[in-house]
């Protein structure tokens, strides 16, 4: 693990979850649900890049999550919270429902916001 410290901006979260949001996109591209729920290595991977999304959302300062409600902060932070602390309740198909609905435009907003920090 890298020791080194560093400041974890809004600029530098938003990246983190526009990183995880590409992988999102381009694993349900490549998949169909059928195969998710058949494949743990894909479900792991799922479940993980939406817990990083959750994780850095929920370290987005106040003044981020007014500027920009359109941002969907506090859902992000909640499903964060079930995958890591309620796993046993994690229902794929509503993980694929998520990378397939509500991803791509939570991308293409972030992708907008980026240039604004």
């Amino acid at each position: 693990m890298n020791k080194e410290k560093f400041e974890l901006t809004d600029a530098v979260l938003v990246s983190h979850i526009l990183n995880e949001c590409g992988k999102i996109t381009n694993l349900v591209s490549r998949i169909s649900f059928e195969e998710l729920e058949a494949d743990v290595i894909y479900q792991d991977a799922l479940t993980r890049e939406l817990e990083i999304i959750g994780e850095a959302a929920g370290n987005l300062s106040t003044d981020f999550v007014k500027r920009f409600p359109e941002i969907p902060v506090r859902d992000m932070r909640a499903m964060r919270n079930v995958l890591a602390h309620q796993y046993f309740r994690v229902d794929m198909e509503y993980l694929w429902e998520t990378a397939v609905n509500e991803i791509p435009p939570l991308f293409e907003a972030l992708k907008r916001i980026k240039n604004e920090l």
